[in-house]
């Protein structure tokens, strides 16, 4: 090999040595800025390694956490409660890089408030090594608190939102205010008590819900997945009395309200005392524990549901029209019948054609959106006097699984009704005042109930007058 390959293959190995330095080397090396944050750092701390956490706050309370599993903290003194676990974790963080606004050189610790300091924070770590920072007065300017590790003689700032969010908490609010950890889906009983009044619910499958007692009826899924959604959001606004020597002044004995959920996999049931309102608040107590709380009245009153409340008004399970696939709607000699086929309408009878549209699905949809209102329980021979034995108008609708469903429909009610709201997903309808209605029966129930005449005037109109599509002209 000559000189000059020699010489090539030098400067290529001096060449791939310098860029394998400044990759692994050079880039590495921090700024100037970086350099001057690092040197910020007055304590790291890894997390998961921290097993108990001792808050001594300016308040004088003595708080003790510890770690009950990887995310769960548990309060154990002064109180035996859960915590809220997204605190700690948020102080956790903070801990694990925790840098200084400034670091004086020298000074008397007395002089900073850090021979007694207003609050200290002490972490145990895994291998029983303990942490325990000191804070002491503020600054000048109000911006910062001197500090210093117990271990250490320097001493530092930290910003005051670091001490006052994260270090010098108090132990409510260390707490954790979910009042009811649970699933929702799991729940298969709810009994809501009010008084002498009780209202029971049972889930029958994954989508259905009873309402067993007072009496049995279909309840409304949505309005108890929105209840349950409503008691599961439920939070503790205030720790009113750990261990309450009355529970009358609270109005908690006995309560103004009981909610009991019986939920899978749980021996006994949550239950949950309301009592007395003050103010924008009630007072309330867990069964399973010991203290007394408030929540926000607004919350409690979405969930003081009456057994109608719960129910399902809606005169059918289903509310999808396109299941209907026949309608007949008789009044006297009159007859009318049509058959969907596809996403048309063919009229049978009278006479036979292609129906329009909407003036035949628009008395399904009424009927369908229908609620019970104004219901009652007539004696047999009173049908008669209602225009129900016979019926003045008795209407058939047929599902795709080839179910029928008939409505008699009688007299005009001797005064206009005043519906009252009706419960809801999202509330309550407004009231309607002075409302024409028909009384109206199912097939297969005692109850009779009010019909109202805008349903009534669309069922009657296909039967005066026959909604077939004229043919064009020119046509035969």
């Amino acid at each position: 090999m000559n000189k000059k390959k020699w010489f090539a293959i030098f400067f290529l190995v001096i060449a791939i040595a310098l860029v394998v330095y400044i990759l692994l080397v050079e880039v590495k090396k921090p700024t100037t800025e970086e350099a001057k944050e690092e040197k910020k750092v007055v304590l790291r701390v890894k997390p998961d390694e921290v097993m108990n956490i001792e808050f001594y706050n300016s308040s004088g309370e003595e708080i003790i956490c510890t770690r009950k599993a990887k995310e769960d903290w548990n309060i154990i003194k002064p109180v035996q409660d859960k915590a809220d676990s997204g605190i700690v974790a948020s102080l956790l963080s903070q801990m694990e890089k925790l840098k200084a606004e400034n670091q004086l050189e020298g000074g008397n610790i007395k002089d900073y408030g850090l021979d007694e300091p207003k609050a200290r924070l002490r972490l145990e770590l895994t291998d029983k090594e303990k942490i325990e920072l000191l804070i002491g007065i503020k600054t000048f300017d109000d911006s910062a608190y001197y500090c210093k590790l117990a271990n250490k003689n320097e001493i530092f700032t930290l910003e005051k939102y670091i001490v006052d969010n994260y270090i010098d908490k108090k132990l409510d609010e260390l707490r954790n205010k979910k009042l009811v950890v649970f699933d929702k889906d799991k729940v298969y009983k709810l009994i809501i008590k009010q008084g002498k009044t009780e209202a029971i619910c049972e889930k029958q499958d994954k989508d259905n819900w009873q309402l067993v007692s007072p009496y049995k009826a279909r309840a409304d899924k949505d309005i108890i997945n929105m209840w349950l959604i409503n008691f599961h959001n439920l939070r503790i606004d205030e720790f009113v009395e750990e261990k309450p020597v009355s529970l009358e002044r609270f109005g908690l004995l006995p309560p103004q309200a009981v909610f009991e959920l019986y939920i899978e996999g749980r021996e006994k049931p949550e239950v949950l005392f309301i009592g007395k309102k003050s103010g924008e608040k009630y007072y309330a107590k867990l069964k399973t524990r010991n203290n007394v709380v408030s929540l926000d009245s607004s919350s409690i009153d979405d969930l003081l549901k009456k057994p109608r409340d719960l129910q399902d008004l809606y005169l059918f399970s289903f509310r999808d029209f396109e299941n209907i696939i026949s309608i007949s709607v008789e009044k006297g000699n009159k007859k009318f019948k049509a058959v969907k086929i596809d996403k048309d309408w063919q009229v049978l009878e009278p006479t036979k054609g292609k129906g329009i549209v909407w003036k035949i699905e628009n008395p399904i949809r009424g009927l369908l959106w229908s609620k019970y209102q104004e219901e009652f329980i007539p004696k047999p021979k009173e049908l008669s006097k209602l225009g129900l034995l016979p019926p003045v108008i008795t209407v058939t609708l047929e599902d795709k699984q080839k179910k029928e469903y008939k409505i008699f429909i009688g007299n005009k009610l001797p005064k206009k009704i005043e519906r009252e709201p009706l419960p809801s997903r999202y509330g309550k309808s407004p009231k309607v005042e002075g409302v024409v209605a028909y009384y109206a029966q199912k097939k297969g129930e005692k109850k009779v109930w009010a019909l109202t005449e805008s349903v009534f005037k669309d069922i009657e109109g296909i039967i005066n007058e026959v909604p077939i599509e004229k043919e064009e002209e020119g046509k035969k």
